[in-house]
């Protein structure tokens, strides 16, 4: 699967940069990837993937590598492709091609903030005669 899976990746991405598109990578975060840790939404991270975002790009069956700019800084980036969960032009959203996304164990994947949100309690209705 991780073969096929590089190879659409790198076609999709072809295809939006030929058509002045901006192809974007959905990310599941684990661990592995911790380096991009204050980009991490709801369990995952959206990348920006166009020539105009970052250089260097390189795919195999295994990884993704490139490298971006953080805070002005330049950051070198390796994701392994079995985290990749979708790949899709960011102006048209309805033209994404979802991967399943295989991980270890389920702590890989629980986002460290989930714990840390605060659980509301809700206001309860009382009937006043």
């Amino acid at each position: 699967m991780s073969l096929i899976k590089a190879e659409v990746i790198k076609i999709v991405r072809n295809i939006c940069v030929k058509n002045r598109q901006t192809p974007c990578i959905n990310i599941q975060y684990t661990k592995e990837i911790d380096m991009l840790e204050s980009m991490v939404f709801e369990g995952r991270i959206i990348l920006n993937i166009s020539n105009n975002a970052i250089l260097n790009f390189y795919i195999d069956h295994e990884n993704i590598s490139f490298q971006m700019g953080v805070n002005k800084l330049p950051l070198n980036v390796i994701i392994p492709i079995k985290l990749i969960s979708a790949i899709y032009p960011r102006e048209d959203i309805s033209d994404i091609i979802y991967f399943p996304v295989v991980v270890s164990s389920i702590e890989d994947i629980v986002p460290k903030t989930l714990t840390e949100i605060p659980v509301k309690k809700h206001n309860t209705l009382r009937i006043v005669k």
